[in-house]
C-alpha cells in the first residue's frame, strides 16, 4: 500500500498535537499556560498544588486518550489499515 505524504505529515501533526494537548492536561508542569493560571489564582487567594491538578488532570487526560485512541482507530479501519471491515460507516462518509 502506498502512503500519500501529505497524509502521513497530517497524521504526525495530529499525533504531535494530541501528545501536547495530553501532557499540558496531565500535569501542572506540562504546559506553560498552567504555571501563569496558577500564579493568577494563587495572587487570589486560592492555592493550586502539584497532586491537586494532578488529580483533576489524571482522570482527563486518560478520557482524552480513550477518545484519542478511538478515533485513530477509525480512521486506521476506514483506510484499511487495520485489515477490518468498517461496514456502515463507509457507506456513510461516501455520500
Amino acid at each position: 500500500m502506498r502512503i500519500n505524504p501529505a497524509t502521513s505529515l497530517i497524521g504526525a501533526a495530529g499525533r504531535s498535537a494530541a501528545q501536547s494537548t495530553s501532557a499540558g492536561n496531565l500535569t501542572l508542569i506540562g504546559a506553560a499556560s498552567n504555571i501563569i493560571i496558577v500564579q493568577a489564582a494563587e495572587r487570589r487567594g486560592a492555592h493550586l498544588g502539584f497532586w491537586v491538578f494532578f488529580a483533576v488532570g489524571a482522570p482527563l487526560t486518560l478520557l482524552n486518550l480513550a477518545v484519542y485512541w478511538a478515533w485513530l482507530g477509525m480512521i486506521l479501519i476506514g483506510r484499511g489499515l487495520l485489515g477490518g471491515r468498517l461496514g456502515n460507516f463507509r457507506k456513510i462518509r461516501s455520500t
